[in-house]
């Protein structure tokens, strides 16, 4: 029997801050095929996926078709799977499809039809809105290559010229790049397993470590932009000593620590949901796997990014609330002084009324 080899080309999209699935199942349930999946897996959602077959399209300048799965996770993630099956993949054809994937984007308004679509369906069948997916940039990308029944032909040599650039002409031997007996192959752009197993899990945990992967770059987007405006603020501090006193700057702190606020508790909700959000179930293969991934990804280096942003926001916070409020004591002490003086010469006048008279 012929068993094909596959290529996987995953995007994720951030379309809200939380997705009630029982909201969407049943709308989403109308128009697409829900999946029920009854693989065996040895890992384990702690809050499993709404997950789809969205349909198939006809990919001219590959001529080949693609099966499109979707996957929904309540964190506000929408990811596609777009699955092309290949009879004897060879590292020209892996490269080739990395190129038109990476460089030329050739998926991507694919994959932003199909979100736009789906989004429609959501916010017109639960009435409320959603972020419009057009106009929102973040978005992330991963190849993952599935090769069934080991061949003699594909050998490490063909397998580093398509990590060349990625690993810098380091052995595959090396194990940031190759894991175990499995042969699974990882880097930034791109993961190969090979073997003879059907790679089910290590598809899921690729994809996940993409969503895992946007998430954080989604929230480290927020956070830069938070910072900008408390900088501009303490800015306009800086440049006119008397705007703390005013209603419309003292509304925008307001606001704007409203903002932190709830940027902190989503952030530290949802990035605890996308962390803890797998679970392996006894095989350490599938966890060292998932951790080459991490390491590849750099997600504790985002991560660590992130809680510095976030620890450097709240300071910020602090300090322009300190600064308004010693500006203002600084200002209520010279107008204190001022109405003494006032007093002092008031007295003096009348002093002076009545000798005059």
């Amino acid at each position: 029997m012929n068993i094909l080899d596959k290529v996987f080309v995953v995007y994720s999209f951030d379309i809200a801050d939380e997705i009630i699935f029982k909201k969407i199942k049943n709308l989403l349930e109308e128009k697409y095929t829900l999946i029920h999946n009854t693989k065996r897996s040895d890992i384990s959602y702690s809050r499993k996926p709404l997950e789809f077959r969205f349909g198939e399209i006809f990919l001219k300048d590959l001529n080949k078709k693609a099966e499109i799965f979707m996957k929904i996770y309540d964190f506000g993630v929408i990811s596609l799977l777009f699955e092309i099956s290949y009879n004897n993949l060879d590292s020209q054809i892996i490269k080739d499809i990395k190129y038109r994937v990476t460089e030329e984007e050739y998926l991507l308004s694919e994959a932003r039809r199909v979100v736009s679509e789906v989004v429609d369906v959501i916010s017109i069948g639960i009435k409320e809105n959603i972020y419009d997916i057009t106009n929102f940039k973040d978005w992330e990308e991963y190849i993952i290559v599935e090769i069934h029944n080991e061949k003699s032909d594909f050998n490490n040599k063909e397998l580093s010229s398509i990590f060349y650039e990625s690993t810098k002409g380091r052995s595959l031997n090396n194990k940031e790049y190759y894991y175990y007996d499995s042969k699974a192959l990882i880097n930034f752009d791109l993961a190969i397993f090979i073997g003879d197993e059907d790679f089910f899990d290590c598809i899921n945990i690729a994809e996940f470590a993409n969503v895992y992967l946007l998430e954080l770059r989604y929230y480290d987007f927020v956070l830069d932009e938070s910072i900008d405006k408390i900088e501009s603020l303490l800015e306009e501090i800086k440049t006119d000593k008397w705007v703390g006193f005013g209603r419309k700057f003292v509304k925008k702190v307001n606001k704007l620590n409203s903002l932190i606020f709830k940027i902190s508790v989503d952030l530290l909700r949802n990035i605890d949901k996308v962390k803890n959000g797998l679970k392996f179930l006894g095989d350490l293969e599938i966890n060292y796997i998932y951790q080459g991934l991490v390491k590849q990804l750099q997600l504790e280096i985002w991560k660590e990014s992130i809680e510095m942003k976030l620890e450097y926001l709240h300071n910020l916070s602090e300090f322009l609330g300190q600064d308004i409020k010693e500006e203002r004591m600084d200002r209520m002490e010279s107008m204190m002084l001022i109405m003494e003086i006032l007093m002092v010469l008031l007295w003096i006048w009348e002093i002076v009324l009545l000798f005059l008279e």
